[in-house]
């Protein structure tokens, strides 16, 4: 029953930090002595079963592989993991807000790689720098704009942006956060700068 439970934790999508409490109260209410340990591997096994298993694959199996879709041909995939890497304050930051600025913009290309027909949004875990800081890079990218009251907003493909005053932790809670998030914008670009 408590394996089921964990299921169902799981699948109703339960803030983290309620279901661990949850299903403590549960193990109590049946009479069992179960320490965290116990009730991570129950999520755990939760999880796996949410997942499924798969049987790999075999020599000689037919495979139907499509190929790679590009967000910026021969850059950024879609779908996957991208890594960026150089020294600091090279320009990285800039380079990929400009990107996503004519991205979203219907641009055909940059750099002379082609870019995506749309852009499903973008969210921006960028901690290692204030808001400040993105303040001027959005600015001079033309994601953000300053309106007449004197403050700031990012302006679209911006979905949500977390910066050093306010973060976003890549916990297992920051990371439902993520996936809510990505699941109400299917396709979005997260770029997480640190």
């Amino acid at each position: 029953e408590l394996q089921q439970l964990a299921l169902k934790l799981l699948a109703d999508k339960v803030p983290r930090r309620e279901r661990m409490p949850l299903l403590r109260t549960a193990a109590v209410e049946a009479d069992l002595a179960m320490r965290d340990p116990d009730l991570h591997a129950l999520f755990a096994a939760a999880r796996k079963e949410l997942r499924g298993d798969s049987d790999g694959i075999s020599a000689g199996m037919e495979l139907d592989i499509p190929d790679a879709e590009w967000v910026w041909e021969s850059l950024i995939a879609a779908g996957t993991l991208n890594m960026v890497t150089a020294l600091q304050k090279v320009g990285k930051t800039a380079l990929l807000l400009q990107f996503i600025r004519l991205w979203s913009a219907g641009v055909p290309d940059f750099l002379g790689h082609a870019l995506a027909p749309t852009c499903p949004g973008v969210i921006i875990v960028g901690t290692d720098m204030g808001l400040a800081d993105w303040r001027n890079m959005l600015m001079a990218s033309g994601l953000m704009e300053k309106t007449s009251t004197g403050k700031y907003k990012p302006l679209q493909p911006i979905l949500q942006i977390w910066h050093r005053e306010s973060p976003l932790h890549l916990d297992e809670s920051g990371l439902d956060r993520l996936a809510a998030i990505c699941e109400a914008n299917p396709g979005a670009l997260i770029l997480v700068d640190s």
